[in-house]
């Protein structure tokens, strides 16, 4: 219960916080032909330069603190670790480097990866001969890729006719017409609709509701007509992919307050009077989970585990014993069961962040069939076969 007041409380604060979404350097891989040591200086040098707009650069000392907990090798992140890295950083993006040194030519290329998709967002590179200076080409890679990720809201924005328009700004949320509100500020000029920064906004609960998004043309029309903006290029719902203003709304009834209220509620951890349902936290005993089969009064179950890993099969099968009595690996039925309510278990895990991406991947389950360990999509629902010394991901379940 502790724990879940923690982040509802840290929510709030992100409440009144900029909508700067977070992104993380780690260490540059040391390759062909030079030192780690050299390569530090390297990334030292990009990480003086690497500033990009509307970003905040996660601490040092954080990264590493993380990757030291993960058992991650410094300076040999896979692209999978990234990826859990970024999730455990709470980043949307994680920038990486490798440095070559190829015919007396050092060679660095940088790429930036999305941490909920996994791909590419940019990269770029840069060339120098051994002996030469290369501040100043580490300077200029480090701009580019900033500005190739860069969130740009402008404070003057050019409208048709060559018009300056200036931005809004209102001080509050306002009501049009009893059900539409109105973002206080405009974000700026985008040349398409932002998605990861209106999510980081929704996710916050800025100015309490989480359902921010772009007018239709009608609310647009609603919103000049009562003097609310000018008479730039606005964006809306119908011209999210073309360049333009970018002001939200919502006609949200509920409030971020309010659901965070009806989520403690509803993530107590003790049930309603000790009867539980599918998707309701667990923690009780030492034990912590999410509920995804309850009996008819709703008082027993089986709830999975809150933490996850990254194991063979034979770890796995330890690991989950580890956690306590009761705790163990998953049979196949067990696995397509929270497959089948898999949103409810999902929402929740995310809430109390133990969700991530790994949720809807291949995991272990205890059965053992054609002489090959069994494991269970939970994106789809599909079984498959896997070699039990290869890592893949597993949940504990539990009866309760």
């Amino acid at each position: 219960m502790k724990k879940l007041i923690t982040v509802l409380c840290a929510l709030f604060a992100l409440s009144t916080a900029s909508f700067a979404q977070r992104v993380a350097v780690v260490d540059f891989n040391a390759g062909v032909g030079i030192s780690k040591q050299d390569v530090d200086g390297i990334a030292a040098i990009f990480n003086t330069y690497f500033s990009p707009n509307g970003y905040t650069l996660v601490e040092r000392t954080t990264i590493d603190r993380v990757i030291d907990e993960q058992n991650f090798q410094r300076g040999k992140i896979t692209e999978q670790q990234m990826v859990r890295l970024g999730q455990i950083l709470n980043v949307s993006k994680i920038v990486i480097g490798d440095v070559n040194i190829v015919a007396g030519e050092y060679n660095i290329d940088v790429r930036v990866v999305n941490v909920e998709s996994g791909t590419i967002a940019a990269k770029n590179g840069a060339t120098w001969t051994s002996g030469s200076t290369y501040r100043e080409l580490m300077k200029g890679l480090a701009t580019r890729l900033a500005n190739q990720i860069a969130i740009n809201p402008q404070s003057t924005i050019t409208a048709s006719g060559n018009n300056a328009h200036t931005p809004a700004t209102r001080g509050k949320v306002e009501i049009v017409f009893g059900y539409l509100k109105v973002f206080p500020t405009e974000l700026g000029v985008f040349p398409s609709e932002p998605e990861s920064v209106i999510k980081q906004i929704n996710k916050q609960g800025m100015h309490d509701y989480c359902n921010w998004r772009l007018p239709t043309a009608e609310e647009l029309a609603l919103l000049r007509a009562n003097g609310l903006i000018g008479g730039g290029n606005y964006m809306t719902s119908s011209t999210s992919s073309e360049s333009g203003i970018v002001l939200l709304v919502t006609d949200d009834t509920e409030t971020y307050t309010e659901r965070k209220t009806a989520y403690a509620i509803k993530y107590g951890g003790e049930g309603d009077n000790g009867v539980y349902k599918i998707g309701y936290v667990y923690k009780k005993d030492w034990n912590e989970g999410v509920v995804f089969e309850v009996s008819s009064d709703g008082r027993h179950g089986k709830i999975v585990s809150a933490d996850i890993n990254f194991i063979d099969w034979d770890s796995a099968k330890h690991w989950c014993s580890s956690l306590g009595t009761g705790w163990h690996l998953p049979s196949e039925e067990e696995l397509k069961t929270i497959y089948y309510v898999w949103s409810n278990v999902y929402d929740t895990l995310e809430s109390i962040g133990k969700a991530g991406r790994a949720f809807r991947t291949w995991h272990w389950t205890s059965d053992y069939c054609y002489g090959t360990p069994c494991v269970v999509n939970l994106k789809n629902g599909e079984k498959g076969y896997c070699d039990e010394e290869k890592s893949i991901y597993v949940r504990a379940v539990k009866e309760f």
